[in-house]
């Protein structure tokens, strides 16, 4: 995801923040909570002057009780979210 993709579902296009200071803040509560580091990523992974990139093998675990199933992959989580 590029960083100005990041800007814009995050504060959106009418908000003034200081961007670059707020981005770097909020990779590095992400990193910390997931024990990870900008040094030797393990989930996310810095590509420098464009964005990030999630590197982290993902797979499908069970289906909760209930699940019909029919649904793809991520489709709960927010197409912003889950290009991070």
């Amino acid at each position: 995801m590029t960083r100005e993709e990041l800007r814009d579902a995050v504060w959106g296009g009418d908000t003034h923040v200081d961007f670059d200071r707020g981005l770097a803040y909020c990779l590095s509560q992400i990193r910390a909570a997931l024990g990870d580091s900008a040094d030797n990523p393990r989930f996310v992974q810095t590509l420098p002057k464009r964005g990030y990139k999630f590197i982290a093998p993902v797979s499908r675990g069970d289906e909760p009780s209930g699940s019909r199933g029919d649904e793809p992959l991520g489709s709960s989580v927010p197409a912003a979210a889950a290009n991070v």
